[in-house]
């Protein structure tokens, strides 16, 4: 009842008809179907795939920040920076040119 939404958007080039997008709420969905089979079209436009398919995982680097333990992680990161300020002209010297 609350995982699929219609959201109303206007049609700008007619400025005369409406667009009813339908979206999923992946935090309220459980994966049922209902919504494939209910689908009004011939050959349905939605498709229910396990989750681990469609919504990826989240990178070791990336930080919750309301995860308490989350951040902990973070106060001992190392944020120093090398820069080698040569770097950019020792293509130069490398012979091709």
């Amino acid at each position: 009842d609350r995982a699929l939404k219609l959201e109303l958007k206007r049609n700008e080039r007619t400025a005369k008809h409406a667009f009813l997008l339908p979206s999923v709420d992946h935090e309220v969905c459980v994966g049922c179907g209902l919504c494939e089979l209910a689908c009004i079209t011939e050959k349905p436009a939605i498709r229910v795939l396990p989750r681990e398919y469609v919504l990826g995982k989240a990178g070791s680097h990336y930080v919750k920040g309301w995860d308490q333990e989350d951040e902990d992680r973070i106060k001992d990161a190392d944020t120093s920076k090398y820069f080698d300020a040569k770097k950019a002209t020792n293509y130069l010297n490398e012979g091709e040119f």
